[in-house]
């Protein structure tokens, strides 16, 4: 007789035989279980973007647009399920919202552990690096033409273009802090107001070496990354770096551009661009950022560049 957990698995395994997937498409075509809801209601301000692991005291919480998927497949292998999510499907999240925040364990877990007095962890981008590329995923899927059209006041779309000063006063008009898209959504979180959170810049360090000393803290097998093929494939979209001769926040970029030679990093940026972005995210700067001090743009940039090369 098969397990309920099986049983959850397997109805939604067969809700999305036969469904084609897409980066555009994957958080717009399922909707988590109701049941998702009800458990995060009654252990706010722990929520889908939060992640509890009792038997290591640990908890964390995960950005899109911030090494999300990295985030998340690194839990999976904490807790052992990466072999299950992995199989359940091949983008890990499918996995988080369907299986792993249903089952009966997660919940006990969240409902009954001490997370207040978790040591918690969450892995940021510097937000200047982390709108760039939320900009180019909105022109590469197109998915927020109808809310960036509605901020405008005028019909764009990704196939023609929007320039990154049209993005800006889309951002201008959203609830950051509330119900705006998730990945552009600021990535500080509530629970700060309840535990110290300790960030983790992955624009400024080597995320795996990170991973690797919190497992050596919390007395945790230590990952070989190598070892494992979904750490392998990077989860930001590895792109080539156009000619950096400067940049017009008022230029026009394309799907076309978006998924060719990108020309846009941050440190072809104004100065004037840079500020507005930063006082966008003002609480991510402090977050990521705590004792006031500058971002590190050479260091960023060329470690950007690099991994976009690598690509």
């Amino acid at each position: 007789m098969k397990s309920k957990g099986l049983r959850n698995v397997l109805k939604w395994a067969k809700r999305l035989q036969g469904r084609p997937m897409s980066k555009a498409t994957r958080p717009l075509r399922l909707r988590a279980p109701s049941s998702n809801q009800t458990l995060f209601k009654q252990i706010a301000p722990l929520d889908d973007r939060t992640l509890v692991f009792p038997p290591a005291r640990i908890g964390i919480i995960w950005s899109p647009k911030s090494a999300c998927t990295k985030v998340v497949l690194w839990y999976f292998k904490l807790t052992g399920l990466l072999d299950a999510a992995l199989f359940y499907h091949s983008w890990p999240h499918y996995y988080r919202m369907h299986v792993l925040y249903a089952s009966q364990r997660y919940g006990q877990w969240a409902r009954n552990s001490d997370w207040q007095n978790f040591t918690w962890y969450q892995f940021c981008r510097d937000p200047v690096n982390r709108l760039l590329s939320s900009y180019r995923h909105n022109l590469v899927f197109g998915y927020a033409d109808d809310r960036v059209s509605r901020a405008l006041r005028r019909r764009v779309s990704h196939g023609e273009g929007y320039s990154l000063d049209d993005f800006l006063k889309y951002l201008e008009t959203q609830d950051l802090g509330g119900a705006a898209d998730p990945h552009v959504k600021q990535q500080w979180h509530r629970i700060s107001k309840k535990v110290h959170v300790n960030a983790i810049n992955v624009d400024e360090l080597d995320m795996f070496q990170q991973m690797n000393a919190i497992e050596l803290k919390h007395n945790l097998p230590v990952t070989d990354f190598s070892a494992l093929d979904a750490f392998k494939a990077d989860d930001r979209r590895r792109v080539k770096l156009g000619a950096q001769q400067g940049f017009s926040t008022s230029r026009i970029l394309t799907q076309k551009d978006a998924s060719g030679r990108w020309p846009l990093q941050a440190s072809v940026l104004d100065p004037a661009t840079t500020d507005r972005i930063k006082r966008l995210y003002a609480v991510d700067m402090k977050l990521i950022y705590p004792r006031g001090q500058a971002r590190s743009p050479t260091h960023s940039d060329k470690q950007q560049a690099a991994e976009f090369a690598r690509g």
